[in-house]
């Protein structure tokens, strides 16, 4: 893989930076490259030469943001998720407030913060599912739906005042959601 140069990181930062002031103000289907090449003080051939579009940009962004997420994300028990583990994620998202406070506000592509709750969800419906055979699939499955929106609007509740809590508190508290729901499931099941 080809190092970037010193000069092509900058222009990235510029761009990057420009794109995500701009998000504050104005949504990113009516940000244009004109606009942002205008914004960066920059040619549209340059940013041409780095991005296909600004929705390429605001992904590459993206993407970045969710891979050193993932790279956290190790959740080992599903009922009741390592607070440590929890709170390596939201130091992440912590440490990106600003980017996320964009991403996250009314700007913001919802999408991605569901992409990013959802990272082991495909294990963690298998490994309730056989941890509480006694609950319907079914069931489980509205719970999970259910702890992924709360969690949505936990983060987005989160940067809305403006991370108040620290990523330990956060974590805290997300850790025991999932657990109450699936035991209060289990037990209303037996």
């Amino acid at each position: 893989m080809k190092k970037e140069n010193r000069r092509i990181k900058m222009t990235k930062l510029l761009l990057r930076n420009t794109l995500l002031s701009m998000m504050h103000e104005t949504p990113v289907e009516r940000i244009t490259v004109t606009a942002l090449c205008e914004q960066a003080d920059i040619n549209r051939s340059t940013f041409y030469l780095h991005y296909q579009s600004v929705d390429d940009l605001l992904s590459t962004i993206e993407n970045e943001l969710y891979e050193a997420i993932n790279a956290e994300a190790c959740v080992t028990n599903c009922f009741e998720p390592d607070e440590d583990s929890l709170s390596n994620v939201f130091e992440v998202i912590y440490q990106n407030k600003e980017l996320c406070q964009v991403l996250l506000g009314k700007n913001g592509n919802k999408e991605f913060l569901r992409r990013v709750m959802t990272i082991e969800g495909d294990r963690l419906m298998e490994e309730w599912s056989s941890s509480v055979p006694n609950v319907p699939r079914w069931q489980l499955e509205y719970v999970y739906h259910f702890c992924i929106l709360g969690s949505i609007g936990l983060v987005e509740h989160w940067a809305e005042k403006k991370f108040q809590q620290s990523p330990q508190e956060i974590a805290a508290l997300f850790s025991r959601i999932p657990a109450s729901l699936i035991r209060g499931l289990s037990q209303e099941a037996e």
